[in-house]
């Protein structure tokens, strides 16, 4: 990067994310000719989800790439069976219907 270092800017970006309260992490790749063993702890201490030395094989990216993609969908489908089996936060009935009722309501005609 030409302003700001791979690392550095891995650092900023978890500072962000924590600050702000974003509810689902970036996934960063760290790509660098530097192939030392310092450089891959520097960057995982940062905040880098992988580590990869220039030049790198699209092989290799893709293959993590596909990890994290099945990897977060089954965050999704853990988050949606929480949604779906939570009485507080009931979406829908058991038939399918939409649950209109309001927190406290009785349910009853009168």
């Amino acid at each position: 990067m030409i302003c700001l270092g791979g690392i550095e800017a891995t650092a900023r970006i978890r500072a962000w994310e924590k600050k702000s309260g974003y509810n689902h992490r970036s996934r960063i790749v760290v790509m660098t000719g530097m192939t030392g063993e310092d450089d891959r702890r520097r960057a995982l201490e940062a905040g880098a989800d992988e580590f990869m030395t220039k030049p790198a094989r699209l092989h290799d990216l893709g293959k993590r790439l596909e990890i994290w993609k099945k990897e977060r969908e089954l965050e999704i489908q853990n988050q949606f069976q929480q949604l779906w089996h939570s009485p507080k936060k009931k979406l829908v009935e058991k038939d399918g219907s939409p649950n209109d009722h309001k927190p406290n309501d009785s349910n009853s005609d009168s």
